[in-house]
């Protein structure tokens, strides 16, 4: 079973899935993490994907956003590890 990073439940109802990937991961591992993050599509939950915050990263994450949208089942929103909180 693919078990997230990290759960975040909230008691006000911003309740987070987040998954830890860097641009090496995205690359060696691409359809893995794709897998993982398409099952983890639950109602009422938020799926995060957090990179480290270097410019290699962002930019990995973001292309593998665009270019994996159409399988990944809904919304996916991307953060370094500061930002996670502004989905809470």
């Amino acid at each position: 079973d693919k078990v997230p990073d990290i759960v975040v439940k909230s008691r006000l109802d911003n309740n987070l899935i987040v998954e830890v990937e860097t641009a090496d991961s995205l690359s060696d591992r691409r359809s893995e993490a794709r897998e993982q993050l398409r099952d983890f599509s639950k109602s009422s939950y938020r799926r995060v994907l957090v990179m480290p915050p270097s410019q290699e990263d962002h930019d990995a994450v973001k292309e593998f956003v665009q270019t994996e949208f159409e399988e990944l089942d809904g919304e996916l929103y991307a953060a370094t590890p500061e930002g996670v909180t502004d989905y809470l």
